[in-house]
């Protein structure tokens, strides 16, 4: 709703084309398409825990949290065990390519920093342990 005229208008030209890092990636066009397509959120199919703290630079975990939920992931509890889900038929990300080695990761351990730092760390075919700051970069290289 435009608040000057007072009717609703088209958004395209009030989209942001970028980010710093990403200037032309249209990342805002690229969601509102997507939604408009019916397609899945950015972390359907994705089940996450959060372990420890958060500290600057990374960002804080409730913020994180809300971009899981926004984006359709699951919040858990508890941290994942990977016997109980090969038991399971886990749900797979819909947005992963098929030939990324993240395509059957179904549950994402979220910490301050991963133990190799890299921003991720594969822990078997469920299960990846992946930094705060990966988190919140995700949506940035999914519109990509």
């Amino acid at each position: 709703m435009c608040l000057e005229d007072k009717q609703k208008v088209a958004e395209e030209g009030f989209e942001v084309p970028g980010t710093t890092n990403q200037p032309n990636s249209n990342g805002a066009m690229r969601g509102r398409l997507n939604k408009q397509k019916q397609l899945p959120p950015l972390f359907v199919g994705c089940h996450f825990y959060f372990h420890g703290n958060f500290v600057s630079p990374c960002p804080p975990k409730e913020d994180l949290i809300a971009l899981v939920k926004e984006g359709g992931g699951v919040v858990l509890t508890r941290e994942p065990r990977p016997e109980v889900l090969e038991m399971e038929k886990p749900t797979v990300p819909y947005h992963v390519a098929p030939s990324s080695d993240l395509s059957s990761v179904s549950h994402f351990i979220v910490s301050q920093t991963t133990t190799t730092g890299h921003h991720y760390n594969l822990k078997g075919p469920l299960i990846c342990h992946v930094s705060g700051y990966w988190t919140a970069l995700v949506p940035l290289k999914f519109l990509e």
